[in-house]
This record gives C-alpha cells, structure tokens and sequence, in this order.
C-alpha cells in the first residue's frame, strides 16, 4: 500500500500548539517511536493524549516473539520508515480510513513542524492529539494490579463488559477491511465520567502498524482476534506476561484445573475460541460480535458486582480518574 508522503490535511504549526497547551504529565513511551502524554489545553481546559513523534526515524520492531508472523509486518518491509510518514499513516487510519466508534480512541487535532522545534524535552516534529485513557493498558495496568493487591479475581460481570467493547471495536476495524496488527500493549480503558459508573471502557489506539487486508479466507484480522484472546486469558490468570502461541491454551487449561468454579463455563470457553481462532483459521471479530452480545446480555442480567469488587473499584477510579 502506498504510503502518503505529506498527509491531505489542516496543518496548524507545533508552535500553536505549545502556546495553546500545557504540559501536565508522561504517559507511555513508544521505545524509540514516540511517547505520549498528557497536556492540558489553556482555554477549554480539556485534557489531550499528545502523541509525539520526536526521532528521525524507527528501526522496525522484531516479530520474532512468540511466532508472530504478521505482527508488525508493515514496519519489518520497511525498517528505515522516517516517523512523519509513520505520523501520516496513523493520522490518515484514524481521521479518514476508520470512522470513529466507542471503543476506539478518538482522534481530536494534529499539529505539524518542518523543520522542527525545540520544546523543552522533546524534537518536536510531529503530534496527534488523542482522547485520554486514564486507566492505562488493559494487560497489565492498574485494573489487574488493583485486584490482584486484593487478592481478588477480576469480577466476570467486568470480563464480559470489557470484552464485549473489545471485539467491537475489533469487528468496526475489520469492517473497514483493515487489520490491527499491534494489539496486545494497546488495548486502553477509559472512566465513564458519570458518578457511580465503576465499569471502565475499552479505547483501541496505535494505528501506526495497521493495514488493509485484502487476503482471502483466513486473514490477517484474525491474528487480531488472537491477541484479543491472549489478553483475557493474562486477565483471568493474573499474569499479563506474554507467551508462546502453543503456551497460552496450556497455562489457560492449567488455571481451569487449580481453580475451577471461579467463572461461569461460558466465559472460560469464549475466551479459548478467541485464543484458540488463530490455531483453527476461525473468525473473524466481526463473526464472533453477534455471539458475544448476545451472551453478554443474558449476563447483566444475572450477575452483579459484590460490595468487595464495588470497594475495589471504587477506590481504583478515585485515584486514576483524570477528567
């Protein structure tokens, strides 16, 4: 697919956006791609993701882990890709490709610099402005880390919520005949800013791997749905570390056998037909979003938080909650 050299869009200057903005706070680092943080915008007062591409170029990442054929498949074809035209690419995935969705984090501004500017830690060259996530990466974030202080397991009713906004953010990508490709570290949560929601929601980012899919029969979508699976499996076992393809089914089997009972039977299959997709050349997300709601329905009406999960919870949102 041919890459944009210069993105079709406003192009407002870095320096509107430092005089507009304030810095507030690091987020994430994107080893040597880009780091992410969270800057305060001076009129409104809404807070941004600011995704900034500040190195020349990035070397392409590794796909040797775990077997991953396809992960990161465009960035290995093209490992000297100079991060604006990396910027581009993302900015064109999330401004015109993919239409925006709720579980899908949105796209708010771009600020470009050629040549670039100085800004206290950064060569700024490029910046996507994002909505914030403020519970962090879904895997091993602080919603896995304040459950298993507690010794607790994650509530199933939680499970199913943040799986179901998972694979439909999933099967809104696949719609568009596009691929993830880099799922597993960016699956993020958001608050609900309503008072008494303690259920948080699933936000996709990172586009900068993407790419349209254009095979047939099994398709490059389905190792996304794989990776949805090995996720859920690090969450039901509390361990978010990653695994060999052929391990994941066996430390999932091993759970079952030392701590049966602890979730319904249906969620313990449905998270192994979405690790096991891959193995089988199964779904896609979008086959598997109509079994998946309908399954999710008949739960909220069944279960419900404890005072133990809602303490939990609560606790967690009071000390994350940024908006």
């Amino acid at each position: 697919m041919a890459f944009p050299c210069c993105p079709a869009f406003p192009d407002p200057s870095i320096n509107a956006f430092k005089e507009t903005h304030t810095f507030l706070q690091l987020i994430s680092e994107h080893g040597t791609n880009a780091v992410v943080e969270c800057w305060r915008h001076n009129g409104t007062g809404k807070l941004v993701a600011a995704k900034i591409y500040n190195r020349e170029t990035t070397k392409g990442k590794s796909n040797a882990e775990g077997g991953r054929q396809y992960a990161h498949l465009f960035l290995e074809s093209n490992p000297d890709l100079p991060n604006p035209q990396k910027c581009y690419w993302e900015l064109t995935v999330l401004a015109r490709e993919i239409p925006p969705h709720p579980s899908i984090v949105a796209f708010l501004d771009y600020y470009h610099a050629l040549p670039s500017v100085e800004c206290g830690r950064h060569t700024l060259r490029e910046v996507l402005c994002l909505e914030v996530c403020d519970l962090g990466p879904l895997h091993d974030g602080p919603l896995l880390d304040a459950f298993y202080e507690y010794n607790m397991p994650i509530p199933e009713l939680l499970l199913w919520h943040l799986i179901q906004g998972l694979v439909d953010g999933l099967a809104w990508i696949s719609a568009t005949g596009y691929a993830h490709l880099d799922l597993y570290h960016n699956v993020l949560l958001k608050w609900d800013s309503e008072e008494g929601n303690l259920v948080p929601n699933v936000k996709i980012a990172d586009f900068d791997c993407a790419r349209h899919d254009d095979t047939d029969g099994w398709s490059l979508r389905t190792w996304d749905v794989w990776d949805a699976g090995e996720i859920f499996v690090g969450l039901v076992i509390m361990d978010p570390g990653r695994m060999a393809r052929d391990m994941v089914l066996l430390q999932f089997e091993k759970f079952e056998g030392e701590r049966p009972g602890i979730y319904s039977q249906e969620l313990r299959d449905t998270v192994k037909e979405l690790v096991s997709v891959a193995k089988d050349y199964g779904k896609t997300a979008l086959a598997f979003k109509e079994q998946i709601t309908t399954i999710v329905e008949k739960k909220r009406a069944e279960l419900e938080l404890t005072s133990d999960e809602r303490m939990v919870l609560s606790e967690l949102k009071q000390r994350t909650m940024l908006i």
